[in-house]
């Protein structure tokens, strides 16, 4: 971190056998990665948590984790997420592919994108936003869920491209 605790990092990859791509909890950051993967992470395959400031990501992958695919909770107004072109698979046991919770009331002003999205969960949710912010999709999203739900969208604005009151946009939904 610079002297005003801000974690910069400004390109790279990050490849993670048995552990999260990136596991942020309570940070200023500014991130900027060509690739992030996590395989088989023995908890939540890309974890931001509690934070601020924004984290921008090309092509953005997660297999197998035991935890959540993508797990955004509680991370302060303002904050940003671009995981470009994403792929979620094998969620399991309860989990969910990817998680956008705050529990704070209003809801905050934080913004989480993809370029496209696809997800494949096996008694596990596709997709939980709760008290979200806005997620935007610039390609229609494909979610896969079987033996649990494909969708649980809660006090979410949905955008597609940007546009403000487009909503959500879905090639395919599998439930």
């Amino acid at each position: 971190p610079n002297a005003h605790g801000l974690v910069t990092i400004n390109d790279g990859t990050v490849d993670a056998f048995g552990g999260a791509s990136l596991d942020i909890n309570n940070a200023d950051v500014a991130i900027k990665l060509t690739s992030a993967t996590s395989d088989t992470s023995g908890g939540n395959g890309l974890n931001l948590v509690n934070s601020s400031g924004s984290v921008e990501i090309n092509e953005t992958f997660v297999l197998s984790p035991t935890g959540n695919g993508l797990n955004l909770v509680d991370n302060v107004p303002g904050f940003i997420a671009d995981f470009g072109t994403t792929s979620v698979r094998g969620i399991d046991n309860g989990a969910v592919g990817v998680n956008i919770t705050n529990t704070t009331d209003p809801v905050p002003a934080t913004y989480t994108s993809f370029d496209s999205l696809a997800i494949e969960t096996v008694n596990g949710t596709g997709i939980l936003t709760r008290n979200g912010g806005i997620v935007n999709f610039n390609s229609p999203a494909v979610v896969t869920a079987n033996g649990g739900p494909a969708l649980n969208l809660e006090n979410t604005t949905g955008t597609t491209n940007n546009v403000a009151g487009s909503g959500f946009t879905f090639l395919n939904i599998n439930s």
